[in-house]
């Protein structure tokens, strides 16, 4: 297989970005109060604005870890082409958490607290410095639950991109990976911005400014 840290980086930086943008994102409508109860405008655009700024880092990013798969005489995926494809499919899955999570930071004050412990554990519980072939060794059961993993499916389509794949398409084939991660991506989206909407109407009423 590929190096280790190409292996790597190509799970970290996806996941900084998911990280980063909703741990930034969660308390964004509510440090926007001020704003919020002055002026006219749609609410999303605060935590959206949040993603879109990591996006431009996170598309620099990419293009360094190119230059360094390159760098390294490791040869690029013939899938290389399909690397915008999974980053704006990540755009959209990291678009529904943000929404999601901005939204009821608002009416209940821990949704911060449980965000930050939820990333920690998943961050664990995402291949992203052991290979996926290692879920093949748990119970059935177990892996199917583990599967479910949104951004496991991710996170192989990105090696898959870039590296070509891993030995974790034994567990989680490359058409299961993006039919997992289309769904999830989607979904999450529609909840997020379902969830945002409802809540939005009565901002004003619970922020402070």
């Amino acid at each position: 297989g590929p190096p280790f840290f190409l292996f790597l980086i190509t799970g970290m930086f996806p996941w900084n970005f998911f990280a980063q943008s909703v741990s930034n994102a969660t308390m964004s409508v509510l440090d926007a109060g001020s704003l919020i109860k002055k002026t006219a405008f749609p609410r999303a655009v605060v935590p959206l604005s949040i993603v879109a700024a990591n996006g431009v880092n996170f598309s620099l990013a990419m293009l360094v870890v190119v230059g360094i798969i390159v760098a390294s005489r490791t040869p690029l995926s013939p899938w290389i082409w399909c690397l915008p494809l999974v980053m704006g499919l990540q755009a959209v899955f990291t678009t529904g958490v943000v929404l999601l999570v901005a939204g009821l930071q608002v009416r209940y004050r821990d949704v911060k607290y449980i965000t930050e412990v939820g990333l920690l554990l998943w961050f664990y519980l995402t291949p992203i410095f052991y290979p996926l072939e290692l879920v093949a060794r748990i119970p059935a059961a177990l892996r199917l639950v583990y599967l479910l993993n949104p951004f496991a499916a991710l996170v192989e389509l990105y090696r898959l991109v870039l590296l070509g794949g891993t030995s974790g398409a034994a567990v989680m084939s490359p058409p299961v990976a993006l039919g997992l991660a289309v769904a999830f991506s989607l979904a999450i989206f529609l909840i997020g911005l379902a969830g945002f909407r409802r809540h939005e109407p009565t901002f004003a009423d619970w922020v402070t400014g």
